[in-house]
């Protein structure tokens, strides 16, 4: 572990990777339909905290699984165009950076103007159902919504191998479920989450500055 996080440290691009990652992963988890309708839940059913973070904690597991699963595919993807050419992947990976950060700004404001909601699958409703039934639907509901902004990342990771694939996958894995199991449980106490609505409003902007950031910083460490 010790050798890891000194390479990581020695190695510009992996820090940036897991840089990148993590502020992606913290700017998720803040964003209030990730983990409210969880609290609104267990506010109705007066669950105990103890069962209210488990279950934060699956739903949050069954949102990064999705995620992983079209993230490693996109990244072995990414790894194969690397083995027949790496230079053309160096230029390339910054370039899909910044398209995609673009393209998640004008989404934002597109969204925006139309006051349009976040793709999520907002979850209010499942808290007038059974229990089980509730739980169930959130966990669903939350695999079938991935993060495609994490997913664009692990493509552009492929360019350490799949060193930098492990450190998107256990960064935004370990960020997210606990980011969300923290959130559930500050909701829980009672703190408000209207101050993170702009989270929601403008979090296509965010991602998409963050990704132009990222390419800006990857052409930096590959020139």
């Amino acid at each position: 572990m010790v050798n890891f996080l000194l390479r990581l440290m020695e190695s510009g691009i992996l820090l940036n990777i897991f840089l990148g990652s993590l502020a992606l992963s913290v700017v998720h988890f803040l964003i209030p339909n990730h983990w409210m309708p969880i609290v609104v839940m267990a506010r109705s059913e007066r669950w105990d905290q103890g069962r209210s973070l488990r279950i934060a904690a699956l739903a949050g597991f069954s949102h990064t699984a999705s995620s992983i699963i079209i993230g490693v595919a996109v990244g072995a993807l990414g790894l194969k165009l690397t083995e027949v050419s790496k230079t053309a992947m160096e230029l390339v990976a910054p370039v899909i950076f910044l398209i995609f950060g673009i393209m998640y700004i004008l989404a934002g404001i597109r969204d925006n103007i139309r006051d349009h909601k976040h793709r999520h699958i907002h979850l209010e409703e499942a808290t007038k159902k059974k229990t089980r039934a509730a739980v169930t639907a959130i966990v669903i509901a939350m695999f079938f919504s991935p993060c495609m902004e994490i997913d664009t990342y692990f493509f552009n990771a492929s360019l350490a191998g799949w060193q930098g694939i492990l450190i998107v996958l256990v960064t935004y894995l370990l960020v997210t479920v606990a980011g969300i199991i923290f959130m559930v449980r500050l909701g829980l106490k009672g703190v408000e989450a209207v101050k993170l609505q702009f989270l929601e409003q403008y979090e296509k902007h965010i991602m998409g500055f963050i990704l132009i950031l990222m390419a800006l910083t990857f052409y930096v460490f590959l020139h």
